[in-house]
């Protein structure tokens, strides 16, 4: 997958609308190079990247291709769909420093009919998922030196692009 990349300080990655290509970041990363190391990926198929290279792509297909983007750049998703008797996370994740495990929730939706994707996590949802990370945390045995909870959507509405709007750091601690 073809990517832009530019600065220098922690790692911040851009997600823009899909299907597009990175050119929409470009702006973006200028302002925030100075503080930033802004990476920002093209959809598979568009800008310089290879399609997926299947007839029909769905949303697993794209989830995996953001699932691979993120481990080639050392990132290292732990689980996927783990789950135990309290619920479920979407992704679990360890940033490329290692002491840094993330917790990913990813809502999606067909339109805005309903509200906007991340405006369905609610405290409420927030503090299920603190839960659910201190318990993955003890079952898996890692030991993190930080927990976060980012949350990703995913909208699609009909005949429009997809977008991803992703929320950075919902919970830290």
């Amino acid at each position: 997958m073809h990517y832009r990349r530019t600065g220098k300080g922690p790692v911040l990655i851009l997600l823009h609308q899909s299907p597009l290509s990175s050119r929409d970041m470009i702006a973006t990363m200028q302002r925030w190079q100075r503080h930033f190391t802004c990476i920002a990926p093209d959809t598979p198929g568009y800008g310089l990247s290879d399609p997926l290279g299947v007839t029909h792509a769905g949303m697993e297909d794209f989830a995996q291709a953001a699932v691979e983007f993120l481990e080639a750049r050392g990132w290292r998703v732990v689980e996927r769909n783990w789950r135990c008797r309290e619920g479920e996370i979407d992704i679990v994740a360890m940033e490329p420093d290692g002491r840094t495990l993330v917790v990913v929730e990813v809502k999606s939706r067909a339109g805005l009919r309903f509200g906007a994707p991340l405006e369905t996590i609610t405290y409420a949802k927030a503090c299920r998922l603190r839960r659910l990370a201190a318990l993955y945390v003890r079952q898996s045995g890692l030991r993190p030196h930080l927990i976060r909870i980012d949350a990703v959507a995913v909208l699609w509405p009909r005949g429009g692009a997809c977008q991803f709007p992703y929320a950075r750091g919902i919970d830290e601690w």
